[in-house]
């Protein structure tokens, strides 16, 4: 965690905030407020600042399992597959990744969310996330099973 906010403090113009607060000051205030999930206003930009918890939803399956059938997708294509911009939580798990530029990349499946698809492995429940960066991930694990209770990804494979 400490080495995700070092990287915000060094990426951050500062604001005339930072003239109340020391830098150390700053960063124990945000590191409090990570531990126990509160949101606040960073001290030095202003920003809104708050520790994300994200599971895998069913609605990200399929587009795990459209990036399977596919060598790579636009994020365009997957957002309507999937019904928005969740498929872009699978990198957290590194089930996909993304090449090229963050705004026009195009998405792929890694052996790991193959693995995933197929059953054969466990990931973490929950990924702890502030800023686009996972902080950490719980113990609990879940397989694609746990996932999709109610939803039929046999009919979604076509199978």
């Amino acid at each position: 965690m400490k080495e995700v906010l070092d990287n915000l403090f060094e990426n951050f113009e500062f604001s005339p905030l930072l003239e109340e607060v020391s830098l150390n000051g700053a960063r124990e205030y945000v590191q409090e407020a990570l531990a126990t999930g509160e949101m606040i206003d960073c001290p030095c930009c202003g920003r809104n600042i708050k520790k994300y918890q994200w599971s895998i939803l069913r609605s990200m399956l399929t587009a795990l399992n459209y990036l399977n059938t596919h060598e790579r997708v636009e994020g365009k294509t997957l957002a309507k597959i999937s019904g928005g911009g969740v498929y872009a939580k699978l990198k957290y798990w590194g089930l996909t990744d993304q090449t090229e530029s963050k705004n026009r990349g195009y998405w792929f499946i890694t052996p790991r969310g193959r693995d995933f698809l197929h059953g054969y492995i466990r990931v973490p429940k929950h990924a702890y996330v502030f800023n686009t960066q996972v902080l950490y991930f719980s113990n609990d694990t879940v397989c694609i099973d746990d996932i999709k209770k109610n939803f039929d990804l046999a009919e979604i494979m076509g199978d």
